[in-house]
């Protein structure tokens, strides 16, 4: 689990996985870090790159690998619904990608478009039917992996006031986000 049986639990934002490496993840094991969260946000190459993102879906899933051989044994993942270009189907691809990596968490983000992004400026719209639709898929696959909706928020700029839902298997929830 995430938790030290002193009660605290070491969580590290491992972040993208073009700058995850066999060495950090490592040097984070033997810090006494408990807890890592890899963020693909789509498992859809062609999505990464009109996002922005140095890193590909075989990345993530390589990165992923890596932390379980290492030895994490508390994993989050973090997707995003309504990406630009990507539709209910491209999401259900992510999560079937996700569904098979078996993290022990996952949080569905729901995109939030600020007023001085790029979106923002060329005026992106999304389906407020799909986006919730997406959210919804999120909320299934979660409930088929055995995990459950443990904490919520809202963004400002968020599509018909969703919200971003963390789900987790019994005993990994995040004590930060609680």
């Amino acid at each position: 689990f995430g938790i030290d049986p002193a009660g605290i639990e070491f969580t590290v934002e491992a972040g993208r996985p073009d700058t995850i490496t066999k060495e950090k993840l490592e040097m984070l094991k033997n810090l006494g870090i408990s807890r890592i969260s890899i963020n693909p946000q789509t498992m859809n190459d062609e999505t990464l790159v009109r996002i922005g993102r140095a890193h590909t879906a075989q990345q993530t899933v390589d990165a992923y690998k890596m932390a379980r051989q290492i030895g994490f044994g508390d994993i989050n993942m973090d997707v995003i619904a309504a990406l630009p270009g990507e539709d209910y189907t491209m999401f259900e691809r992510t999560l079937d990608i996700i569904r098979d990596l078996a993290p022990d968490s996952l949080t569905v983000h729901t995109l939030a478009i600020k007023r001085s992004s790029k979106l923002h400026e060329q005026k992106y719209q999304q389906s407020i039917k799909d986006t919730a639709d997406m959210v919804s898929l999120g909320r299934e696959v979660a409930h088929r992996m055995g995990m459950r909706a443990y904490y919520k928020y809202r963004k400002k700029y968020m599509s018909e006031n969703l919200e971003n839902v963390g789900y987790a298997k019994k005993g990994y929830e995040c004590l930060y986000n609680v």
